[in-house]
Parts: C-alpha cells; structure tokens; sequence
C-alpha cells in the first residue's frame, strides 16, 4: 500500500545503507533532528522554508510514511498526504534527500530516533518566516525566480503585473479554500471552505470605514483573489463591483490551468510580485496551512478566519499562539524584544466567517473530533424542522402528491411537509442543538453540567442562532455586531506605523481581535517551541506597558 503513495519519492533502493547514511550524518554533523509524521500536510508551508537556514542550524528531517496500513484506515489517509508533502520539497527545490531529509517507514524512524542526541518537533519551525535571514533569503530567492523563471514571467505578464515606480495603492488578497464535496458527509472537508459572503462583507467595512474618515483617508485598496478557483459567476460580479468602486480586480485563480500550470513556489513568486507593488497588503483567509506563510509577502499582515466556539478548537491553538507570540525580535531574555507594523499571522475568530455547512462542522468536531458518521446540515434541519411539524399534528402530504418544484421537509423518510413551517427562533435553536447533541452521540445534559463557564455555553449557542439566522430568515451577512467588532481590529491595522511602540501596537491589535473571547493560554510547549521563557501572560503585557512609557 505504501508504494502507491511512495511513487519516485524514496529514491534509495537500499534502504539498509539509505538509514545508515542518515545514522552517520546524525552522529557526525550534530544538526538538529526532526521526526515529521504524515498528518501535517498542511504545516510544510512553513515547515519547508528550514531550507534557507546556514547549514549547521537546518534540521535533518525524516519524514514519516506508513507501510502497508490498512485499508480504510487513518493510517492510509495520512499515507495520502505524502505527495502533497513531496511536492512542496520538491517545488522549492533547495532540500536535498539524503542530505536534509529522508523518507522511512513507522519502525525504521523509531530505529533512527536511538541514535539522535535529541528529537525535535516540526512544530518548533512554526516561526521559520518570522525569522529575518530566512524572510530575507526567502525574498530573495523569490524575486530571483520572478527575475528568472519565464513561467512565472509569462504569468505576470498575461496578468499585467510589473514593477511600479511608487506604490499608491493597498491590496485586499482572499484567499479562497474549496474542496471537491465527498459523497459521504465529512465535518474536516467543510469546516473551513471560503464562505464568499463574508469576504464581500470585508470588502464594505473597509470602504465604509474609508467613507466616513475624511480625515483618516485610507488609500484605495484593489482587490485580488488566489487559491481556490473563482467560479464566472464570481468573477463577473466581483468584476462589476470593483469597477463601481473605481478599483482593480486581480484573479489569480486560474495560475494552475494551462497553459500556465505554475507549481507551489511559482504560484508564491507571482504573489510576492503582486503584493510588492503595494503600499501594504491585507491578506484573508479561511483556516488553512496555505495561509501560514503568506505572512512571508512584502508588507503583508495576514488574517486567518475560523470558527469561535469558545477554547480548544481542533488546529486552531497552535495558530491562536502564533498571533500571541510571535516576535520578529527577540532580546537577550528570551522575551519579544519588537514587533513589526507588516509581515504578522493573526488569527480572528467568529463563527460568521464560516459558511452554514462549516459552523455545523465546527461543532461536530467540537464535540467528538473521531467519530464518522456525523451528520450533514439538510440532513439535520430535516430532522428539526419535521420533527416539530409533526409534533405539531401539521398535516403532511402523501409523497404521490408532491409537487416536486417546491422545497419541502421530510421526517423519518416517510411525512412530508412544506418548506413553509412556522417555529420560534428559541424552538428553532434548542432542537438544533438537540439534534447536533444526539447525533454526535453527546449526552447534551451531561455536557452543559460539565461546563462551569457560561461563556462556553454562549458560544455554542450563538453558532446555533447563526444557523438559524440564515436558515429561517436568510439573513447570510455579517451581524452589526461583527461588522463593528472587525471594523475596530481593521482601524488597528491601519493605523501609521510609528503611531505608538511596536509592543503597544501589538497589544492594541490583540486586544481589539479578541474582544468579547477567550484568549489561549498558552502550553508549555507552545512556549517551548517560541523561546519565550516567561510564561505569564500578565507579565508580557507589563512588559509592554513598561516598554511603552519608555519610548
């Protein structure tokens, strides 16, 4: 089974001398060593840039594949992330095999481990583009294949995006996350897919909060969109709209198809071309590790947008840590010495970014991150819905009277009704976090006994009141509430550089992203991986304040 996914990866036959050579290499050069398993896809976009460290300081990685699983396994699933893995190697093409990494199965890592002084975790290269000499060699590096690769040339060329004289103007980038739709309900595949909605409700905040501030006059920001590709629907209305606001729309979507067919590091090269030809680039996206190092384009904050549902989301507290700690400098303590105004990962949390199907998803994974037979968002407001009509004694009608062009809701596979049922918003969102409950199988009681903070509480049920929201009175925009909220985090983002110190600066920001939720505290490891020896939270930000009289 494993050969499948290992096809021209593993270019050693012998793998007797291919873990003897790694053993010699460990023992002799006493760089660092990294055990990488298969289930972090999506960190090799910032894993990967350990490629532009000095030699010594470049961790030798074994990569981890499973041999022969199982099939239907979790263990063949992650053995299906091993080409996506190899290609992000293989497109940046600066790592070497069997100088910086190797391929080897579940037990001959564990043979290799014996042998290393110390096993370090991938995630302690987190923070590889916050590092200046790899930002610094990593720029350069791009803007040579900008200068030189003539795919990327053609590219930019077809898209008329060259060097500029003076930058006038800012630039939105979305990046848009979609997956192919399984035949079978999967919560992982529809957590994070681009709700479009939002991204436009993005767009007016920043043009209203430029309409009324005269006197704060932001500079016009053009509109670009990488990723996923735009359906021509989209583009002819994102199109329509950037042309009544007097602005640009840059579609970067299609930098797969032919002939272009640009690979992972082309596709970040025509993004570095792109956001250098702008005063500053705020970049937003759904939760996914493609986000991760786009922090590394030229004065670029990047937004990552997820689910709130209170603390331990999956995936999202080692991103939440990243937007708390993360210094471009640090000082001699240890401690974040300064913070850039441009190049932060900061991770904005609220169920609204979300579409319907991913705040359901959000939940169900909340509630039991293993189970596989979770159930989809028709599947449940069917059952809310037909449930309470026929609680009701709402008449149904008999299925061989069904006008088939109107919505309708069955129950049980058996009473059909009217897409037209009359339930209080209260009904409506207790019996759908009812319904979630039961078919995660969750003892709903016995879960709100467990949890002694009411904020908890309040998340799950917001989520809720969202979906009924949209599903009742389809009402698919923003909440004035979150419109001011994200309207407060963006007036933070534009504020001038020297405005105040970075460390005030920074705090500001993460004051106004967290408003109303609960920050991460942040594990040992978490520390750990950062080089922040003081783990007080409260210190840090005495330490801000006191940098901040200071100045």
């Amino acid at each position: 089974m494993s050969n499948k996914y290992l096809t021209d990866i593993v270019s050693q036959p012998d793998i007797a001398q291919y873990k003897n050579n790694l053993v010699l290499r460990l023992l002799n050069s006493k760089r660092p060593f990294v055990h990488y398993p298969p289930s972090a896809r999506g960190d090799m976009n910032a894993y990967k840039y350990v490629a532009f460290k000095e030699e010594m300081a470049r961790p030798i990685t074994v990569f981890e594949y499973f041999d022969s699983p199982r099939e239907g396994s979790e263990q063949e699933e992650f053995n299906r992330n091993i080409p996506a893995i190899n290609q992000h190697i293989r497109d940046l093409g600066l790592l070497k095999e069997g100088r910086d990494y190797v391929w080897l199965t579940t037990k001959d890592v564990n043979e290799v481990k014996k042998h290393a002084d110390k096993v370090h975790h991938y995630q302690e290269y987190d923070n590889n583009t916050y590092d200046r000499d790899i930002r610094r060699q990593a720029l350069l590096f791009y803007q040579d294949k900008i200068a030189n690769d003539p795919s990327v040339g053609q590219y930019l060329a077809s898209k008329h995006i060259g060097p500029v004289r003076n930058r006038e103007k800012c630039l939105v980038l979305f990046n848009i996350n979609r997956r192919a739709k399984s035949e079978v309900w999967d919560p992982r595949n529809e957590r994070h897919s681009t709700y479009m909605q939002a991204f436009k409700d993005i767009v007016e905040i920043i043009n209203a909060m430029n309409a009324m501030n005269a006197k704060k006059q932001l500079p016009m920001h053009d509109i670009g969109f990488v990723g996923s590709k735009l359906t021509p629907d989209e583009v002819t209305e994102w199109r329509e709209y950037c042309n009544n606001m007097g602005t640009n729309l840059i579609d970067l979507t299609d930098v797969m198809d032919a002939p272009h067919g640009l690979n992972r590091t082309q596709q970040r090269c025509v993004h570095v071309a792109l956001a250098d030809n702008y005063k500053s680039t705020l970049y937003f996206g759904h939760q996914s590790g493609v986000n991760e190092d786009a922090n590394i384009l030229p004065r670029t904050n990047v937004l990552s947008l997820s689910e709130y549902l209170h603390l331990g989301q999956i995936g999202i507290s080692r991103v939440e840590a990243r937007s708390q700690l993360d210094p471009e400098y640090q000082n001699e303590l240890g401690m974040g010495g300064a913070y850039s105004a441009f190049g932060n990962f900061y991770s904005l949390r609220n169920c609204e970014f979300l579409t319907s199907d991913g705040v359901l998803a959000a939940i169900q994974l909340k509630l039991d991150m293993h189970k596989d037979n979770h159930i989809s968002l028709e599947t449940v407001w069917d059952d809310v819905l037909g449930r309470y009509a026929w609680e009701s004694e709402v008449p149904h009608i008999p299925k061989k009277k069904l006008d088939k062009s109107e919505p309708y809701v069955v129950f049980c596979n058996k009473y059909y009704y009217i897409d037209d049922i009359e339930i209080s918003d209260d009904q409506a969102v207790k019996r759908l976090l009812n319904r979630i409950f039961v078919s995660a199988g969750v003892d709903e009681t016995k879960f709100w006994d467990k949890v002694e903070d009411k904020e908890a509480k309040r998340a799950y049920i917001e989520a809720a009141e969202l979906l009924v929201r949209r599903k009742l009175k389809h009402q698919p925009q923003f909440t004035q509430q979150t419109r001011a909220w994200l309207a407060d985090i963006l007036e933070q983002l534009f504020e001038r550089h020297d405005s105040g110190s970075p460390l005030s600066i920074h705090k500001n920001r993460l004051e106004a992203q967290n408003a109303g939720r609960v920050m991460y505290t942040l594990g040992a490891n978490q520390i750990k991986h950062r080089a922040i020896k003081d783990t007080s939270w409260s210190d840090f930000w005495n330490l801000v304040d006191t940098q901040s009289e200071q100045d």
